[in-house]
């Protein structure tokens, strides 16, 4: 007998599932973090990059006791730092009325497919969830099904606290390397905690904060927070002297109330011991800091920097897999850190 025939399957296009993560989806119909056609062009690997679906949620409510993913991807696993659940799979969390959202299991398959089919959940009774499904931090999503019992109820989800949108755009720990599933990248721990759709914007090695990129950002509706956490894959202090004041000009002048926070790297385990590490760090999140206190000299309201290097605590070198890419542990310390600061923004 056929296992599909008791099995009926949806496109999380349609609803009662919602997406979020993916401002342009309405307009473009992709699973891709930046429009199809931005202002102006963007750089080639920014665009290559903005197809991975970093931080895209699907959330739905189901009185069911099957689910499946059915995923064709842009490409196979092909990290050696990461794993491929983290990279390249999905991982399900569910939340029982008046509770918090529960990891409760990932995507198991052979990482050199870039198919598979993979069932989440497998009750012997019908249970009734909100269901989070978190897609994969660094690949594309080519195709999705969800695959349900035949007679599972499915229903719009429970509204999120506020419609505004977090945007937090940076570099390859931004995009999640290299949380060991997806649900742990600091933007997706945040979105839990505060139950708020975070825009995960990270391009590894390449957020660079150019001013085309500030034309492509500005455009994201109900922005209610802009993070730039780009600090990584600027060069230097006087990349970041150049570029942070055009791009942060440009942001205002189609946005200029949302409040804008810069935050500067977390510290590299090599800065302990390495003065030329540590005195790098330092002078970009100088950097950092005097060109947000300019912009505040100009009248800017809404402009506020934290230091980063403080985020990860004093064993900071427990907390990253490689120089510089964070463990799940250096991610709850992001997400940690974080938290209060964008509630005290916010004032939630």
């Amino acid at each position: 007998m056929n296992k599909d025939q008791y099995i009926k399957w949806y496109s999380p296009s349609r609803k009662p599932f919602r997406i979020y993560g993916l401002p342009f989806f309405e307009m473009d119909g992709v699973y891709r973090r930046l429009q199809l056609n931005p202002p102006e062009p963007i750089p080639e690997v920014v665009s290559d990059l903005a197809n991975h679906t970093a931080g895209v949620q699907l959330h739905f409510r189901g009185k069911l006791r099957k689910l499946i993913v059915k995923a064709k991807l842009h490409k196979p696993a092909n990290f050696d730092h990461m794993t491929p659940i983290g990279q390249v799979g999905f991982d399900c969390y569910l939340k029982e009325a008046g509770g918090k959202p529960c990891f409760f299991s990932s995507t198991r398959f052979n990482h050199n497919n870039d198919s598979y089919e993979y069932e989440l959940l497998d009750f012997p009774e019908p249970r009734e969830f909100n269901i989070i499904i978190n897609f994969p931090l660094y690949v594309g999503v080519h195709e999705l099904l969800l695959g349900v019992d035949e007679d599972a109820i499915l229903s719009e989800p429970d509204s999120l606290a506020d419609n505004g949108r977090i945007v937090i755009y940076g570099t390859s720990v931004t995009q999640g390397a290299c949380a060991a599933r997806p649900g742990m990248a600091h933007t997706n721990i945040l979105s839990r905690r505060l139950n708020r759709e975070v825009i995960n914007l990270g391009f590894s090695g390449s957020g660079k904060c150019e001013a085309e990129m500030a034309l492509a950002i500005r455009e994201i509706e109900r922005t209610s927070l802009l993070i730039i956490e780009t600090d990584g894959n600027c060069p230097d202090d006087a990349w970041i002297l150049e570029k942070y004041p055009k791009f942060i000009q440009l942001y205002r002048e189609r946005l200029p109330g949302t409040p804008i926070l810069v935050v500067s790297r977390v510290t590299r385990p090599q800065a302990a011991i390495v003065s030329e590490q540590f005195k790098k760090l330092r002078d970009k999140a100088d950097a950092q800091r005097k060109v947000v206190d300019e912009c505040a000299k100009k009248g800017d309201k809404n402009i506020y920097f934290r230091d980063g290097r403080d985020f990860l605590g004093d064993d900071f070198h427990e907390c990253t897999v490689d120089i510089g890419h964070l463990t799940d542990l250096g991610f709850m310390r992001m997400a940690n850190s974080l938290q209060p600061i964008i509630e005290e923004i916010l004032g939630i």
